[in-house]
């Protein structure tokens, strides 16, 4: 085995009849080595050499490269290693089950060739997932055990959130988004998908084979205004009394008594709020990590959701000056969702709020 200078290649011969010296010659830019073959694009910030020997070898030769600028587990999923062949660059890259395959842990990925010359690193087309699995079923992750337990239930919370996402080198995607059942998902991950997963898990739904979307589908879902609100609002309120330099508020839902699941993004400024804390007297809650002043919550219940159902407290920047702070609701990060029992959407007013707090001595 040869490693270059650099450490970020190596060579494996099968065998050295004949001891030389091997040779790692950089190519600037790797895309000088040549078109690429459709549907690859070369990456110009990973290893790319032209590598030759003098010793005399057996074939086959593997060449392995260290991509550490691919740190996104999907995309890497799709590096491969291109080599120069008569003109023409050609995917040689050993994939699983065949070894050694690509190592995520370690960002390598490596190639079997008859000769040397030209290698470069490149992303492949995008991978298809199979359409494999039944609807909800999560963990274990990526694919699943064929089962939907209360598993799976706490794998979709964490999905709704944004704790965790979907593998897009498998159907995750297409098994959490499981609502309406009638169309096996709406193209997004939130509440009704919830309450649906929980619906499998107790079995009062029959189990289905995965269908719907293998990615969101913005197309697919259904606008707000094609819904009766029928009085269901939404709002922020402040706490009747809070402590020095902290806030607290609660999301109230006015419901009219078939609520079982509410997920949505609160946004506040950062600069003034920050380390949210939630919690919730009843339900099960999971709330994703605050980034940018945005926070992501899902709640669901096997009982209504109605009148306070969720409390935040926050620490102040500063507990000094009279103040106004805007609160709003919106679906960057988790969905605006409101569902009933079966999963069925319902549509709330989400209603915006400025309060206006005073120091605290």
């Amino acid at each position: 085995m040869v490693e270059s200078p650099l450490g970020n290649a190596l060579v494996n011969f099968s065998a050295v009849t004949t001891s030389g010296t091997t040779n790692f010659v950089p190519i600037r830019p790797p895309s000088s080595a040549g078109e690429p073959p459709t549907g690859y694009s070369i990456i110009e910030a990973a290893p790319a050499y032209d590598i030759t020997t003098t010793a005399l070898y057996t074939s086959p030769i593997t060449v392995c490269m260290v991509v550490s600028t691919v740190n996104d587990p999907a995309e890497f999923a799709r590096v491969r290693i291109l080599h120069g062949e008569n003109g023409q660059l050609v995917d040689r890259t050993i994939l699983a089950p065949d070894q050694p395959a690509p190592d995520f842990s370690t960002r390598t990925v490596c190639a079997r060739t008859t000769s040397l010359s030209p290698f470069v690193s490149a992303i492949g087309p995008p991978i298809a997932p199979a359409q494999v699995g039944i609807e909800g079923d999560l963990q274990t992750r990526p694919t699943g055990d064929g089962l939907v337990l209360v598993n799976d239930v706490v794998a979709v919370r964490r999905l709704v959130v944004g704790l965790d996402a979907p593998n897009p080198a498998f159907n995750e995607f297409q098994r959490a988004d499981t609502a309406p059942a009638v169309d096996r998902g709406d193209g997004q991950l939130d509440a009704l998908d919830v309450v649906q997963i929980r619906r499998y898990a107790a079995q009062l739904d029959p189990a289905q084979a995965a269908g719907g979307s293998l990615g969101p589908n913005v197309l697919r879902q259904q606008p707000l205004e094609l819904f009766d609100f029928s009085g269901r609002r939404i709002r922020v309120v402040e706490s009747d009394s809070r402590e020095k330099g902290k806030l607290q508020i609660a999301i109230e839902l006015d419901g009219v008594g078939n609520e079982s699941a509410l997920s949505f993004t609160l946004r506040y400024d950062p600069k003034t709020l920050s380390r949210p804390v939630v919690t919730s007297a009843s339900g099960n809650l999971a709330t994703g990590e605050a980034s940018n002043g945005r926070l992501g919550v899902v709640i669901d219940s096997t009982e209504p959701l109605n009148g306070q159902i969720v409390t935040i407290t926050f620490e102040l920047v500063e507990d000094r000056f009279e103040r106004s702070l805007f609160f709003d609701f919106d679906s960057s990060i988790t969905p605006l969702a409101l569902s009933d029992f079966t999963g069925e959407r319902l549509a709330p007013l989400f209603e915006a709020r400025s309060i206006v707090i005073r120091p605290k001595e």
